[in-house]
């Protein structure tokens, strides 16, 4: 179990388990939880993984290492991507890194929850509405 409490949202984890079993999008997993999100985070809120790639920080590259596992992935499956990080917010998300997201070919949607909250209803009724526009084009 958890080391201490967290709060989620239970229906949030339902449409994201619903998400992922129905194989609309593929999710990238990037989490300073690093190895402690699925064997740890995930059980302890019912996450369903899945065939969610995990990813983390190996050091091996500089530069924001979030950002370079998503321009490692982007186009593998679409021509959109959907990014939610409260790290966005982060000073250590230099203009640069910010420019490198607005500049991609592909359509992005990024949404930076408050980390004290986490996605809102909103947020996700945005993400929702972004996935139905590509599943229909």
């Amino acid at each position: 179990g958890l080391a201490w409490p967290i709060c989620y949202a239970p229906a949030l984890i339902d449409l994201l388990n619903l998400l992922a079993q129905r194989r609309i999008v593929s999710f990238r997993w990037l989490t300073t939880w690093e190895h402690d999100a699925p064997r740890v985070f995930a059980p302890a809120v019912g996450l369903e993984l899945g065939s969610w790639v995990a990813a983390e920080d190996d050091g091996s590259r500089t530069g924001w290492w979030k950002l370079n596992a998503i321009l490692d992935h982007v186009g593998e499956d679409s021509d959109m991507f959907i990014w939610t990080d409260d790290d966005m917010r982060d000073t250590r998300m230099k203009l640069a890194e910010r420019q490198a997201i607005d500049m991609l070919p592909h359509r992005a949607l990024t949404i930076c929850p408050d980390p004290r909250r986490g996605l809102t209803p909103q947020q996700f009724d945005v993400i929702l509405t972004a996935i139905e526009e590509v599943a229909w084009t």
